[in-house]
């Protein structure tokens, strides 16, 4: 039997011209990978911790499948609250908050979604408004999630027509086995509710940057930095260079040489490129914080690290194998079946984060 998660597969490390791998870096990593990240990010897809239970579940009720249907379980990625994370509120807040004007043709009703008033939300995202807009000659006003969800919807579905997949099953099946939804908020338990981010998996996250939701940050190394750290490297760098620094592991961000990290990659030529400024609402380079302080510090998930302690930690989230661990184990035998098993997709979050 194996196992196999649907889309596409993140890239490794190892079979690309990259430097090799420190295994005695990539053993540390591993070791603070599950002391500061696994809580949210789960453990690593390569592991056998990953299949057990409490990380997986069924799609929701009504898609008339078999309670001990083996097929199509999804990975139950943690959402967690803006407020919590303390990363740039306005893409989850628009999702949940903000209302667009759609045209009456597009026959899309929904509801509008109630002020945004303070304390609940960060700075940022407290609303303006005095009152909710009110529906213009030909349009109808509605949450912007809500929108977009049933736009997507609607496209599906006369695609489907066109297509000539009209049946349930068929639908069910070209629908990933999952009903259409966008979940702008945390679920359930603490911080139900609140608008918030998904905490994905981690495999090949060394292959996107700029990270976080809003591509704020530059390199990994960052991430894992402080906001002192951050805001004197890179309040504002520069995004479309495709010069890529597997040290620090993002691409080249900057023209001048760095005082604290002296041998990182640089820009030879910033023509064209994009100058990003983390100061302004939607850019913000805040949140994910690993600082010295405690458990009121805004977004901070853990202890400072040391510069050993980064390098350890990137080592290891180069090393992740894309490939889930019992399908490096065994393959197919006569008579065996393949289990599908799907990535959870925006029914479990507000928008995808990057972190």
């Amino acid at each position: 039997q194996t196992h196999h998660f649907g889309g596409l597969q993140a890239p490794m490390w190892r079979e690309l011209p990259l430097p090799p791998l420190n295994d005695a870096l990539v053993s540390q990593g591993r070791q603070l990978y599950t002391q500061h990240c696994a809580g949210c990010h789960l453990p690593t897809i390569d592991s056998p911790e990953i299949f057990a239970v409490q990380h997986w579940h069924h799609p929701a009720d009504g898609l008339d499948r078999k309670a001990d249907d083996p097929d199509h379980d999804f990975l139950a990625l943690k959402t967690i609250p803006v407020t919590q994370i303390g990363t740039d509120c306005q893409a989850a807040y628009g999702m949940m908050y903000r209302t667009v004007q759609v045209p009456t043709f597009l026959k899309i009703e929904g509801p509008v979604a109630a002020l945004v008033r303070p304390p609940e939300a960060p700075a940022d995202c407290r609303d303006k408004r005095t009152a909710l807009p009110a529906s213009a000659p030909g349009r109808v006003a509605i949450n912007f999630g809500v929108a977009l969800g049933l736009i997507v919807h609607n496209t599906k579905e006369a695609s489907y027509a066109s297509a000539g997949i009209t049946t349930p099953a068929q639908k069910r099946e070209f629908d990933g086995f999952r009903p259409n939804g966008i979940r702008f908020s945390v679920p359930k338990g603490a911080g139900a509710g609140l608008p918030s981010y998904k905490a994905r998996p981690l495999n090949g996250t060394w292959a996107t940057p700029p990270f976080l939701h809003n591509g704020a940050i530059p390199s990994l190394y960052l991430l894992l930095s402080t906001q002192q750290e951050r805001d004197a490297e890179a309040r504002e760098f520069y995004l479309g260079s495709r010069s890529f620094d597997p040290k620090y592991v993002g691409f080249a961000y900057r023209t001048g040489a760095s005082k604290n990290l002296p041998d990182m990659r640089r820009i030879e030529d910033a023509t064209g490129l994009f100058r990003l400024d983390t100061k302004l609402a939607g850019n913000r380079n805040t949140g994910h914080l690993f600082t010295d302080g405690d458990g009121r510090t805004p977004g901070r998930i853990g202890a400072k690290l040391t510069k050993e302690e980064r390098f350890a930690l990137i080592e290891f989230l180069k090393s992740i194998d894309p490939r889930p661990v019992r399908a490096q184990s065994h393959t197919l035998g006569p008579g065996e079946y393949e289990q599908r098993v799907f990535p959870v997709g925006l029914d479990d979050a507000a928008a995808t984060s990057r972190l």
